[in-house]
């Protein structure tokens, strides 16, 4: 039986990307638009990672982008989540930059853990710091990721902060809401306005009361733009449920992003997935198409 959640939504972004050539301090090149992503592989364990034909797609996904936020990792073996990363740099193949991953530790309650990772080009993005949020309060089922990251490439942004989340259905209003609370911690703690929360948030459809709305104080504060709106479907059923998110904060991100390039990226038609591998949990995604 095909579920009806899509198990893997990529929800993309694009930034201006400006990079200085190294031979001369004069010569100026400009490059794509940064692309990131959230990608949330359901269940991504040791039976999903030995799929030979859904990792191949899973890892021409993630080549596409510049930093994805992988989410649901539920494998306790280390080196699987490695392994997928070199073998992302074999098909790479340039000599001038790499992907490298940043992985959170194990959150959850009970049996229910998963971690999140960063994957990311190294000339893009460079790792400053990061930890799971301190979720003092027992707030979220799997407390978000806090990354700080450099963005050298990036023109009138030198670093900004991604936030992570992957929240629990039943609970996803008070969750979302409280994902202000985290970035309040992770200004306080970074020094840096400039943010984007990302991902499965469930904020959609009967998880989110329309009367939720009204308490929800990451959709009142008016610092926050929500890039993926209730306008989104990010189902395959006929319900039309905007479960991702994406929600940025500072004014140098939002100057960046191309407002006009959110819209679906069609990789079962790309890849040629037929019906039978949708039974395996791949899902269409999300992308935001550069202009």
């Amino acid at each position: 039986m095909i579920s009806n959640r899509c198990s893997i939504i990529l929800l993309l972004f694009c930034l201006y990307s400006v990079a200085i050539c190294k031979t001369t301090w004069t010569n100026q090149t400009v490059e794509r638009p940064v692309l990131v992503g959230a990608f949330n592989i359901q269940n991504l364990g040791v039976s999903k990672m030995s799929n030979k034909t859904v990792m191949n797609i899973v890892k021409k996904i993630i080549l596409r982008y510049d930093l994805v936020l992988i989410q649901e990792i539920v494998t306790t073996q280390e080196e699987l989540m490695e392994n997928l990363v070199k073998d992302i740099n074999k098909l790479h193949r340039r000599k001038d930059s790499k992907y490298m991953m940043q992985i959170s530790e194990r959150v959850g309650r009970g049996n229910a853990k998963e971690q999140y990772a960063y994957i990311y080009r190294n000339d893009k993005f460079k790792f400053l710091a990061g930890h799971t949020f301190p979720d003092r309060k027992d707030d979220f089922m799997r407390p978000p990721y806090i990354a700080h990251f450099a963005t050298p490439t990036l023109r009138d942004l030198d670093s900004m902060i991604f936030i992570g989340i992957h929240t629990q259905p039943k609970n996803a209003a008070n969750e979302t809401s409280a994902m202000a609370k985290v970035y309040d911690y992770a200004v306080e703690t970074f020094k840096v306005k400039d943010a984007m929360m990302m991902g499965d948030m469930n904020a959609g459809c009967a998880n989110v009361r329309i009367s939720d709305w009204d308490t929800i104080d990451v959709w009142r504060r008016k610092e926050f733009t929500w890039l993926i709106t209730h306008d989104f479907d990010t189902t395959l059923s006929v319900n039309c449920c905007p479960y991702d998110r994406i929600i940025i904060a500072g004014d140098n991100v939002a100057d960046a992003v191309i407002w006009k390039s959110v819209g679906p990226f069609k990789y079962r038609d790309l890849f040629g997935i037929s019906t039978d591998m949708l039974q395996l949990k791949l899902k269409p995604t999300w992308n935001l198409a550069c202009a």
